[in-house]
């Protein structure tokens, strides 16, 4: 069985137990709003189960944040979701005109930064203390290039 993507809606993130850090996502309500009204979002399952989720907040005109949350479960299905994000971000760019995407990486993980930049994402530097645990993330960003 393959993952298959349907439209994000706040009830999909709670309770997703991140793959990198072991913690349950527990993001406000105004949060979980904001990434399903503001730009395509989307939950990946694996039958019944919520095993993701991920999109791009536009959060002003031509710029756009990226987001995902994932379970252990997906790392079996790296090339479909790789093929998944890319068509995600695709469609942001498009749909929105966006210029410019930017991410965050929280905590040291080699793997989500050499993602990032397997998408034509740049290291732009350390958000210091950017959780509500004081926990660094590393920001990088995708700028179109004209």
């Amino acid at each position: 069985m393959t993952p298959s993507l349907i439209p994000f809606k706040p009830e999909h993130n709670g309770g997703l137990v991140n793959r990198d850090d072991g913690q349950v996502n527990d993001e406000d309500q105004a949060m979980l709003i904001a990434k399903a009204t503001a730009g395509p979002a989307y939950t990946m399952v694996l039958g019944e189960a919520i095993v993701g989720a991920g999109g791009v907040i536009v959060t002003h005109p031509g710029v756009g944040y990226a987001w995902l949350n994932l379970t252990e479960v997906v790392g079996r299905y790296g090339i479909w979701l790789t093929k998944v994000v890319a068509g995600v971000l695709r469609e942001a760019i498009d749909g929105h005109d966006l210029h410019r995407i930017e991410a965050a990486v929280v905590g040291n993980y080699d793997t989500n930064q050499r993602w990032l930049e397997r998408f034509g994402f740049v290291f732009e530097g350390v958000s210091r203390q950017f959780t509500s645990e004081r926990i660094d993330a590393l920001r990088f960003a995708w700028v179109r290039e004209d």
